[in-house]
């Protein structure tokens, strides 16, 4: 089932156009030589590393399988997933404080994946042969790599990212600022190969488990609020959850003007590696008028 709230844009994600086509489900299992090389394999890594990323018996644990298999969550990091996820712990009365970093720690939190079901339950699930109600939430690729970078390289600044960043630039002769400029980050995520890149930036499509998971409702951030709200209703999520859709936390302030930064050689390369994203997504590759929803 797929529901369009008003004022969202929702395109049908259960069969996720020509990438579903092209990175099957078999995807997930150990390849084979006489297996196909999907188009997009040729633009990241080699397919048994992208597959990795794919294996039914390691995906699980990050996934949020909850009310006793009501619902199963797909967390995608700077799509909304810290406020997701605050939710779905205080529904499952599980360990919520003000330390957000608790709130992404399953050590300290608690919350079930489906790792702990065999591999043919998880694929039930994930082929929508149960009731469990699939969902995530996506976000225009422009928009997002600005969100990651305000938030981990600028303002809340992640050292073991930016030295990521740093040692990739350092080891391809890529000369970066005393501070990383925006345009700098771009361009050097924009050639990393997706195993590289930061989950914070990595394509949606990988970090979502597209090629795995047929999901019931795809959220998009901009229009996140009446998005949450009907994902919380078809949770049956009690009234003082969905009551706290529309409270803002955690945005980064990001604005579409800090793309006016950013070189023509990094745009290109970056069109070309999240190129995934926006076929998949259904994103237009030009830069956006103004950003939608949370940022």
């Amino acid at each position: 089932m797929n529901y369009n709230p008003a004022g969202s844009s929702h395109s049908s994600f259960g069969h996720v156009r020509s990438f579903a086509c092209d990175m099957r489900r078999e995807a997930a299992l150990p390849k084979t030589d006489r297996d196909p090389e999907p188009p997009y394999a040729r633009s990241v890594d080699n397919m048994d590393v992208i597959a990795s990323f794919f294996r039914l018996d390691r995906i699980g644990y990050d996934m949020y399988y909850g009310g006793n298999g009501r619902y199963l969550y797909q967390p995608i990091p700077k799509n909304g997933c810290t406020k997701v996820k605050s939710l779905l712990l205080q529904i499952e009365n599980l360990p919520v404080d003000n330390n957000w970093w608790h709130v992404h720690q399953k050590e300290y939190n608690g919350f079930p994946g489906t790792h702990n079901l065999s591999l043919e339950e998880q694929v039930a699930i994930f082929e929508g042969r149960t009731n469990t109600f699939k969902f995530t939430f996506v976000r225009n690729p422009y928009s997002r790599m600005a969100s990651g970078y305000l938030d981990k390289i600028k303002k809340n600044v992640a050292p073991h990212i930016v030295k990521k960043i740093r040692t990739f630039a350092a080891q391809n002769r890529i000369a970066l600022s005393e501070e990383i400029t925006f345009s700098e980050f771009v361009d050097v995520v924009s050639r990393q190969s997706v195993t590289e890149m930061d989950s914070h930036f990595r394509p949606q499509c990988y970090e979502g488990r597209f090629p795995v998971v047929k999901f019931d409702f795809v959220g998009r951030m901009e229009t996140f609020a009446d998005d949450l709200i009907y994902v919380l209703e078809r949770i049956e999520a009690p009234e003082t959850a969905v009551a706290q859709a529309h409270a803002r936390n955690h945005e980064t302030g990001s604005t579409v003007r800090i793309w006016e930064s950013v070189s023509a050689d990094a745009r290109r390369l970056f069109l070309e590696a999240f190129e995934i994203d926006f076929d998949v997504l259904q994103y237009p590759r030009r830069l956006p008028a103004h950003w939608h929803g949370a940022q």
